[in-house]
């Protein structure tokens, strides 16, 4: 029996968060040198339906986040994409998931980069 639950608890364990329509980001895409107060790519690569993403969001060390509907979804090569700027130079923590479903009430896992803005 303890070996049942362990077993179980191992597969729950595996299972990445999603939504019953199947969407999960798997991968946070963006150079880790960037220019200070110039636009730069940010791509999520992910899995499932991409159809109901309501907005892309995003923090900086822990600020934010900031999210915005101005995103792209390329579905043959699984991703969603998006431009995003930081004005300020330094180095970063740069965090993003995606809100999606009915109004925005679900979100992805957060996924997070180095990056540093000169």
């Amino acid at each position: 029996m303890k070996y049942l639950v362990a077993a179980a608890v191992a597969l729950l364990s595996c299972a990445s968060p999603a939504s019953a329509d199947g969407l999960s980001v798997t991968g946070l895409v963006v150079d880790p040198v960037l220019a200070a107060g110039k636009p730069y790519d940010v791509a999520f690569k992910y899995k499932g339906d991409a159809g109901s993403i309501w907005e892309v969001c995003f923090l900086w060390s822990g600020e934010g986040p900031y999210c915005w509907t101005n995103f792209s979804v390329d579905a043959g090569k699984k991703l969603i994409r998006t431009r995003a700027k930081t004005n300020n130079p330094g180095k970063y923590t740069f965090t993003g998931f995606v809100r999606y479903g009915d109004g925005g009430s679900q979100a992805t896992k957060k996924l997070s980069k180095p990056i540093e803005v000169r």
